[in-house]
């Protein structure tokens, strides 16, 4: 989201195991090392950064501009926001039905982040894997696009709230 509040989409899936070399250079060719980046559960991305930090150091400037300039979308419901429809938990796939229910997961043939992981190791590593991995692609991606899109208008709903 820009600071006129539109909104671009980028998105990165790697095809093979590799260091995230290309994927860091893709983001920073993007973003640059500018403005906040909105993360959910910002201690799970911050690490995943410190891990690329120690493997990629040439990295290192910008992965550390992530880390200290991240907010953490979640936070906010798990203190300032907190609606027992959430049974208890800050997860985004117990938040976003309850604020945003035209928003859902459930159509997906990926349903999260574990799932995702695991389809995506299958494909770029089973050599017997049986799925066309172009829609095996177009799927994970529509995941993570869901992902990000939950969280710029969990972000929207948050604004018109007093």
């Amino acid at each position: 989201m820009q600071t006129d509040g539109s909104i671009e989409h980028f998105e990165f899936l790697a095809e093979k195991l590799e260091l995230p070399d290309q994927m860091a250079k893709s983001m920073l060719d993007y973003t640059g090392m500018v403005g906040t980046f909105i993360s959910w559960h910002k201690s799970f991305e911050m690490g995943r950064n410190s891990d690329m930090i120690e493997w990629l150091p040439h990295h290192a400037e910008y992965l550390e501009y992530m880390n200290s300039n991240m907010f953490d979308l979640e936070d906010i419901f798990k203190t300032e926001y907190v609606d027992y429809r959430f049974h208890g938990s800050t997860s985004i796939k117990k938040v976003l039905p309850v604020l945003l229910p035209e928003l859902s997961y459930d159509e997906l043939e990926v349903q999260n982040g574990t799932m995702a992981l695991d389809l995506w190791r299958r494909m770029v590593l089973d050599s017997g894997f049986d799925k066309d991995k172009n829609e095996v692609r177009q799927k994970l991606l529509e995941y993570c696009k869901l992902d990000t899109w939950a969280m710029v208008e969990l972000f929207r709903k948050l604004k018109t709230i007093r």
